[in-house]
């Protein structure tokens, strides 16, 4: 009888073990697209609904390299010219530029 209980404690810890992993991932490319996005913010005045279209670019980013966590350099290139191409789409030549201006941080938004 303790042999059974203690199994199925086991089994029980490591379930909610896994699933509190599960849910860290999704919040963590949540949040990582947050913050992202405040640290554009805090180069560019952006407009609400300029957030919400970065968010989600920043968003799709950090699902996309959660789901592939080991890129070749091919992919990695090719994903970082995706992200740029959207955020040149989303924002003026004038804002990319001052992202450009800030030391390292557009390489780090378009995962370079």
């Amino acid at each position: 009888m303790k042999k059974i209980l203690s199994i199925l404690a086991l089994f029980f810890a490591f379930t909610f073990s896994a699933s509190a992993q599960t849910e860290s991932k999704s919040q963590t490319s949540e949040t990582l697209a947050k913050n992202d996005v405040l640290k554009v913010s805090k180069v560019i005045a952006l407009e609400e609904s300029m957030k919400k279209n970065l968010h989600i670019i920043f968003l799709k980013k950090y699902d996309a390299l959660n789901a592939n966590q080991t890129l070749t350099k091919e992919e990695a290139k090719g994903f970082s010219e995706n992200v740029d191409t959207n955020l040149k789409a989303a924002l003026s030549a004038e804002d990319i530029k001052r992202l450009k201006s800030v030391t390292g941080l557009y390489d780090k938004l378009i995962y370079k």
